[in-house]
Parts: C-alpha cells; structure tokens; sequence
C-alpha cells in the first residue's frame, strides 16, 4: 500500500503555486468589487483583470506540466492481468 501513496508528487511548489493563484483571484475579486460600487471605470478594471487572468493560466500550465512529467500514471488492471496470466503460463509461478 506504500507503493501506492508514493505514486503522487509530493513537491510541495504545486501547493505555493496554488496560493498563487488564489492571491490573483483574490485580487480580481477586488478589483471587480471596485467597478461594482462606482470606484473604478470599466477599462482598466478589464485590462487588470485580464492580466490577472492571463497569470492565472500560466500557473495553471505551469502545474499541468510539472504533474505530467512527475506523475506516474497508474497500470491498466487489463494490461497487468494479462501481463501476469502470460508470465504464470510460462512456467514462471510457483501455483
């Protein structure tokens, strides 16, 4: 069941990116608020907005990328049944 767990990237830079991106929307979240109450006119409220949400797609990309080169895609049952019933065919259990 060890094997299992280990499987998972256990980086913990995915969890400080995430955070990342939680400041953005946050930010967003506030700039947004300031067009809603009268503060801030509507075209630098998007081009902030826009920026923000660009950054968030990099961090997004960035993670993605990260966990496909980390991550160790589990085996299909199919392929290892079939792997295991071909070895125990040739001889090679003990049952």
């Amino acid at each position: 069941m060890r094997t299992m767990l280990n499987l998972l990237p256990r980086d913990e830079k995915y969890f400080d990116r995430f955070s990342d991106m939680a400041r953005r929307i946050h930010e967003s979240a506030r700039i947004l608020n300031s067009f809603f109450v009268g503060e801030a006119p509507v075209a630098p409220v998007a081009d902030q907005i826009k920026r923000l949400e660009h950054e968030c797609d990099e961090i997004s990309h960035e993670v993605l990328r990260g966990i496909d080169r980390t991550f160790i895609p589990p085996i299909d049952l199919n392929v290892l049944l079939n792997t295991l019933s071909h070895y125990c065919e040739s001889g090679h259990s003990d049952a």
